[in-house]
């Protein structure tokens, strides 16, 4: 009996392999078509020497330009292990995660664009406040980044790890480039970097708007400008750069699961369509660096001017009856910056090795910053539901 199957075995085998001797004949005879083969390389960097441990990595403008990316800040997604959500809809900083870490908007992940610190020491909206809405995400050229506990060279809020994020120094060609999109949704991007003297000049601007598919149409509006010239490479040349970014909307905020039940309103409906985000963001940055077989030298400074408002309602009712419990969080900010290094190669016996000094400062002058009591996006002074008037300032 076990003969006998092996012999079928055999027959089947035998079968199966002259069946396909006859496909790879007629295959080679082209008489069943074929597609052209493709093939598929993956794109790394050598960081051994060069990084401490396996969670730092660089992603290059290749991977960040194969990424679609809809909302500004989640080309810090690229960054494995990181994910970027959002509330109050777009012009305000995401919500980052990464590690188990519940980052908020920010703090604990030290975001840097062209050696700039975009967390803010304070903010009227949280401390750490990271908004990369100002950012250009086609004109990025990488995205380095660091995962892991506090380092001195990373600095204030490096806790869970950092990223540095800066734009191209030259453009291949110069590019225009207009989207339509569902719910409202236009965009115009145009950008060049043409060859002036030495160097080059980069030039970007970025109109969009988006009304989304909301009962109380966003309205959202924004625009993003850069210009930067420079000389050189990064670790050996010099930039000097102007941003300007400014967006304005209503926004969109979660809704009480009974009201939507019971019909008052639908599911894209609001409680309070006066909700609405203004802000702006305007920078003056340089960098310089200096580089031999001995040292390596860097130094940037930088200007910030932002401004933040915002109008949000979480509790609806609750508080204030009649007015409704809208609050408003405001802030003017001027922030200046400096930080600067010096690095020595050498040997330490038959090892390699580099030590490094520097220098970090900042500070940030907030005048006004406040939270107070508003209906309509104004202040006011409201009635609460034990009947006692509370003040338009909460603090």
């Amino acid at each position: 009996m076990n003969s006998q199957i092996d012999r079928l075995c055999l027959i089947f085998r035998l079968s199966v392999f002259y069946i396909l001797i006859l496909v790879s004949a007629q295959i080679q005879a082209g008489d069943i078509p074929t597609l052209e083969p493709v093939e598929i390389t993956a794109r790394s960097d050598n960081l051994i020497g060069t990084a401490s441990s396996s969670s730092e990595g660089t992603v290059t403008k290749m991977q960040l330009d194969t990424r679609p990316i809809f909302r500004p800040g989640e080309v810090l997604e690229s960054v494995p292990g990181l994910i970027v959500t959002q509330h109050s809809s777009g012009g305000k900083a995401n919500q980052f995660f990464l590690r188990g870490f519940n980052l908020d908007h920010g703090t604990d992940f030290l975001t840097t664009v062209g050696g700039m610190q975009i967390n803010q020491r304070s903010h009227a909206h949280g401390q750490g406040y990271t908004d990369l809405n100002f950012l250009i995400p086609g004109l990025l050229d990488s995205v380095r980044y660091k995962k892991g506990p506090y380092s001195a060279e990373e600095g204030d809020f490096a806790s869970a790890g950092a990223a540095y994020l800066d734009y191209v120094r030259k453009l291949p060609k110069t590019m225009a480039e207009v989207t339509v999109g569902q719910f409202g949704y236009r965009s115009i991007l145009l950008a060049g970097s043409p060859q002036i003297g030495k160097g080059n000049l980069l030039f970007g601007l970025k109109l969009r708007e988006y009304d989304g598919p909301w009962d109380v149409k966003q309205n959202f509006r924004n625009f993003s400008f850069i210009t930067r010239y420079s000389q050189g490479i990064p670790d050996n040349g010099f930039e000097v750069t102007a941003m300007a970014y400014k967006a304005d909307g209503l926004v969109t905020n979660q809704i009480p699961k009974r009201a939507l039940e019971s019909g008052m309103i639908g599911r894209f409906g609001s409680l309070n369509p006066s909700d609405s985000l203004d802000t702006s963001r305007y920078s003056l940055s340089s960098q310089w660096a200096r580089k031999n077989e001995l040292s390596l030298t860097r130094t940037n400074a930088y200007y910030v001017h932002s401004q933040f408002r915002l109008n949000s309602d979480f509790t609806y009712f609750l508080n204030f009856p009649a007015a409704g419990d809208q609050i408003q969080q405001e802030e003017n900010r001027n922030t200046w910056g400096f930080n600067s290094s010096r690095s020595w190669f050498g040997n330490f016996g038959k090892r390699q090795m580099e030590n490094t000094i520097g220098f970090q400062m900042r500070y940030d002058n907030v005048d006004p910053l406040g939270l107070s009591r508003t209906q309509g996006g104004t202040p006011i002074v409201k009635t609460d539901s034990n009947g006692n008037l509370q003040s338009g300032t909460v603090r």
